[in-house]
């Protein structure tokens, strides 16, 4: 049985990700779950940035089951090392039963359209209030506030909108490149 276990953050419980034959197990504290890979329907691979660390995760879809493998930039190099192993292990595996299966990169669908409601809204409101306040006394500067304001926010919102096609990547190409990645 292939396994390998490391930290996800500074603190918290290490997760433990075992494969054997056709299935993958991930724990975490006294949490356990296992997929068989030949039930998995959809595979993710998402990223995400904040100021001061970077969040990985991939995400084993079944029909009933879903298994996340997670981690950061925040944790040791060699805690990083078993991530990468880990998740380029379960790549290579599923590319053994499913090779027909692509990995999407991004966000859920549910986390662009909730990102794109929470940015979109509010510029759709304020540039709405922009135009509505240009002919009044005093209206061009409320509307070049109205601007200011929300023109990032309606730019930011683009860029979450749920219906873009998502990039998508081999499982062994992705593997491969996860694993050749350096930890940071």
């Amino acid at each position: 049985m292939e396994h390998h276990v490391f930290a996800r953050s500074q603190i918290g419980p290490k997760m433990k990700v075992g494969m054997e034959g056709d299935r993958v197990t991930v724990r975490v504290g006294k949490s356990t779950k296992t997929i068989a890979l030949t039930d998995v329907t959809g595979v993710r691979w998402h990223r995400t940035t904040s100021l001061n660390r970077t969040d990985f995760g991939l995400v084993v879809q079944g029909a009933r089951r879903k298994l996340v493998v997670s981690s950061s930039d925040v944790v040791p190099d060699e805690d990083q090392t078993q991530f990468r192993a880990a998740v380029s292990g379960v790549l290579w595996k599923l590319a053994e039963v499913r090779p027909e299966l692509q990995v999407r990169y991004g966000t859920s669908v549910a986390t662009s359209l909730a990102m794109f409601l929470i940015m979109g809204v509010p510029a759709f409101f304020v540039l709405l209030f922009g135009i509505l306040v240009l002919p009044e006394p005093g209206g061009p500067f409320y509307a070049i506030g109205a601007l200011v304001i929300g023109a990032p926010a309606a730019l930011l919102a683009w860029g979450c909108r749920p219906w873009q096609t998502p990039d998508r990547y081999g499982l062994v190409e992705l593997a491969d490149a996860i694993w050749r990645a350096r930890p940071s």
